[in-house]
């Protein structure tokens, strides 16, 4: 995890938020993460179910899960993949449940991270999240950073 004890005020940390996109190759949002890193950032990964799409509330408008138990369980096990994933290259996935403009902000607050790098979506509601998430971020002190990432082809193309 990161101590924030030791990073200069410079160097304060970065949270790296997995949302939809837990690959640790081939992803945008890591190169920008070790962009950082390369710079002298400490990174703390972070994977936050989000009680919108996860738990008993979780409906839809009709009362339907939003989550069926068969995304839920491929999920969960797609989180204890990436948690070993990081394992394997020294870091700690810390593991949340909540929405995720409280719970980001308030991880970014308790260790005094400068910055939260995500992949940007394209849904509606995703994109309602992040305005959410961006927000409360830098009422808590760190800015964030939405990269391309969820489109078959690339933004610029």
């Amino acid at each position: 995890l990161v101590d924030t004890a030791m990073a200069p005020s410079a160097l304060r940390p970065v949270i790296l938020w997995f949302r939809n996109d837990l690959r640790l190759r081939d992803s945008d949002t890591l190169a920008t993460v070790a962009q950082r890193v390369a710079q002298g950032a400490t990174v703390l990964p972070v994977y936050v179910f989000d009680t919108l799409w996860f738990g008993p509330t979780a409906l839809d408008e009709f009362g339907v899960a939003r989550t069926g138990r068969h995304r839920a369980k491929f999920l969960a096990e797609a989180v204890e993949d990436l948690r070993q994933g990081l394992k394997g290259v020294g870091a700690e996935l810390v593991v949340a449940c909540g929405r995720p403009e409280k719970t980001i902000a308030a991880i970014s607050k308790a260790v005094g991270a400068q910055e939260v790098i995500c992949q940007g979506e394209a849904c509606y509601e995703e994109k309602q999240i992040e305005k959410r998430t961006a927000a409360a971020c830098k009422q808590a002190g760190a800015d964030l950073t939405l990269v391309w990432g969820a489109t078959m082809h690339h933004i610029m193309d």
